[in-house]
């Protein structure tokens, strides 16, 4: 009697480590399914970002022709018809760090 509950366990036993194994080969083969399908969806964003930025350099390159083809004819009366105004400039200046600190730490 002894013999057949140990054969009976071990039946049982590699019952339940075959479907486990099988359990995990099954979520193996999902995960391995989302991972490709998210790599694919990347792949496909960055090509179309890449022709966003294409076209964005493109348009940046325009405004910079433009500006210099416009520099010239810039000048301060041109600015001030514009409704701009000259401002007087306030800098602001702090002591470089560390000044009044001295090595030995005295106060």
């Amino acid at each position: 009697m002894n013999i057949r509950r140990q054969i009976i366990y071990y039946y049982f036993l590699q019952r339940t480590i075959f479907w486990i194994l099988v359990l995990i080969t099954l979520c193996s083969f999902v995960w391995y399914g989302y991972a490709i399908s998210q790599a694919v969806w990347d792949t496909s964003a960055r090509l179309v970002i890449e022709k966003e930025l294409g076209s964005v350099r493109s348009y940046v390159g325009d405004l910079q022709a433009a500006a210099v083809s416009k520099r010239s004819i810039i000048t301060m009366d041109f600015v001030k018809d514009l409704g701009f105004r000259e401002t007087a400039v306030t800098f602001i200046t702090r002591n470089p760090l560390g000044t009044g600190v001295s090595v030995a730490n005295e106060l």
